[in-house]
């Protein structure tokens, strides 16, 4: 039966990996997000992976699986020591929804009231009881998962809607 494993893989090749996995008919996520970064003042969105360093893949991992994944180029290695160790099913589920369907998660949108913050709109919208902190001068809600039994932290873009200022009729 095919379980969910982790490979470890070099920063900046992540994509590449799971590209190849692909090719190979392993199927793999990577869950990417979409963050608002600032460049000469002007802000930008910018994709990135969102828990660099792994690719999650599917497989039996039979010794001609591990073969296979293992010597890919930009593979490190196979996450689980001497013997791969497979995701537990919540990892997996967990992973499989932060992969949102192989679409980067977009920039949610929040509301500052006075009972606290209020999601608006984007992904983060429906699963607002996920977020553990938010940092509202640097746009982030952060989430954490699971990855081998190891915490990962994980920031989520987040814009804040401005509050409009009474217009003076007066001027």
């Amino acid at each position: 039966m095919a379980e969910w494993y982790v490979v470890q893989a070099t920063t900046g090749a992540e994509q590449d990996v799971r590209m190849r996995l692909n090719r190979m008919a392993y199927p793999a996520m990577l869950p990417m997000k979409v963050m608002r970064e600032r460049r000469g003042g002007k802000p930008f969105d910018v994709t990135h992976v969102m828990l660099p360093g792994y690719v999650f893949v599917e497989t039996e991992m039979r010794a001609a699986d591990w073969h296979c994944i293992r010597h890919l180029p930009g593979v490190l290695r196979i996450l689980g020591g001497e013997r791969p160790a497979p995701l537990t099913d919540d990892e997996a589920r967990r992973i499989a929804w932060l992969d949102n369907g192989g679409t980067p998660w977009d920039i949610s949108t929040a509301k500052a009231t006075p009972k606290g913050v209020v999601i608006t709109s984007g992904p983060l919208a429906l699963f607002d009881k996920e977020i553990e902190t938010i940092d509202r001068r640097q746009g982030r809600a952060r989430i954490h998962a699971s990855v081998l039994g190891e915490e990962k932290r994980i920031d989520l873009a987040l814009v804040f809607e401005e509050e409009k200022q009474p217009v003076d009729p007066e001027g």
